[in-house]
């Protein structure tokens, strides 16, 4: 890949308290928005050119992230951001760059981000992970789904523990969802979100999944668009339930609209045709292609030796980076030295592999994926295979 323009002669460092405001107001000027909350400090990153004045500015917040079973580190990068009279200068190019330096020395693996532009975060390492389901359905729609035994409610208060459990057990079916703690869903699950989350309650009063939704009125007509923000269980027909009573909970709702994982069945459930689109939102990027892999857990009877030889221009920018992974009784041992018959590719193609966005054959076909050998290819795919990537829309990035 052609190395892009960046700036190389900056300082990157986390700002001052008193430079806090000239970086809001950065941000403000560049996305047209009201920025001023935006850039906190501890998180916040700031490229200064080398005369000193703030030019572009970040924030990067820790991540884990849940791949299956497994917590792979990470931290999600947001608020990306240049001064509009030092655009195009390479600021934000080189704010990037050692951003990625910055993020595995504090032992980042994975970076998650919600771009502007996927051409220019490219360049960069980050890819396209995956196309999300984007579902539009009316409320008689919804009504012909099926429901299941139970109750759906809005939530609670004293549901946020049960909350939290749907979420990891419906988040651990995808690779690329965050590990939230209590104290995220103290923060983020206010009174004003639990009355407009539904939870499905079985007979023996348990939650099994929840739906988060908000209503905004339409630009074009009378009634309102209902967008479903997240919705978490680990199993299709309670999703089914849910979003069958959210009609009755969000009033005079016209056309509900929800974000799904590649792989959801939730759309076989519709007894009438509904609209589905492919949506591109998410970019990730492997920061750190040993730590990332060697944080995953494979299935015991997975036994053999994995090589990559990857170029990453940002990370090694004259010399590809080569790793051989020896997998056995469920462990995954990292070896950095070369293999003549090791798997080709940049860190785009490995972070698509990784991600499970895409099979070797898949990756060959597209020219994406060179040498190696058959039992490389089978073993990669046991490895990295099995799950969507995919990232809830209230997540960061």
């Amino acid at each position: 890949m052609e190395i892009p323009q960046y700036e190389n002669n900056i300082t990157v460092r986390e700002p001052q308290d008193s430079e806090l405001q000239a970086l809001a107001r950065i941000g403000t000027r560049a996305f047209n928005v009201n920025a001023l909350d935006w850039y906190p400090d501890k998180r916040t990153l700031a490229a200064f050119d080398s005369e000193g004045n703030p030019v572009a500015v970040l924030v990067s917040t820790p991540e884990d992230m849940w791949w299956g079973d497994d917590k792979v580190p990470g931290a999600a990068l947001s608020g990306v951001a240049t001064d509009p009279g030092a655009q195009n200068q390479g600021f934000a190019g080189g704010l990037l760059v050692k951003s990625v330096q910055r993020l595995r020395e504090q032992g980042a693996a994975v970076s998650p981000i919600w771009p502007f532009s996927f051409d220019y975060y490219r360049k960069y390492g980050w890819e396209l992970a995956a196309r999300d389901l984007r579902l539009r359905a009316w409320p008689s729609l919804l009504h012909k789904l099926p429901t299941v035994d139970g109750i759906v409610r809005p939530a609670k208060a004293v549901d946020v523990t049960s909350l939290k459990a749907i979420y990891r057990a419906s988040a651990r079916k995808t690779n690329g969802q965050s590990v939230r703690d209590m104290a995220w869903w103290e923060q983020h699950w206010k009174e004003e979100v639990l009355q407009r989350t539904l939870v499905l309650e079985e007979k023996d009063g348990t939650l099994s999944g929840y739906l988060r939704y908000k209503t905004q009125p339409r630009q074009q007509a009378d009634g309102v668009d209902v967008e479903v923000e997240e919705l978490q269980a680990p199993c299709h027909f309670t999703q089914a339930a849910l979003a069958h009573a959210l009609p009755d909970f969000a009033h005079k709702a016209d056309q509900c609209y929800f974000t799904l994982p590649q792989n959801s069945l939730l759309p076989e459930l519709f007894p009438e045709r509904v609209p589905i689109e492919a949506q591109t939102r998410l970019q990730l990027r492997v920061l750190d292609v040993a730590k990332a892999v060697s944080a995953l857990s494979p299935a015991s009877g997975i036994k053999g030796s994995l090589a990559f030889d990857i170029s990453d221009w940002v990370v090694s920018r004259d010399k590809l980076l080569h790793y051989v992974f020896d997998v056995e009784a469920g462990e995954i041992q990292v070896r950095t030295e070369h293999d003549p018959n090791a798997l080709v590719c940049n860190i785009n193609t490995f972070t698509r592999l990784f991600s499970g966005a895409l099979n070797t054959a898949q990756a060959r076909t597209l020219g994406l994926l060179t040498r190696g050998t058959p039992e490389m290819d089978a073993l990669c795919d046991r490895l990295f295979q099995g799950r969507p990537p995919f990232r809830s829309p209230i997540e960061l990035g």
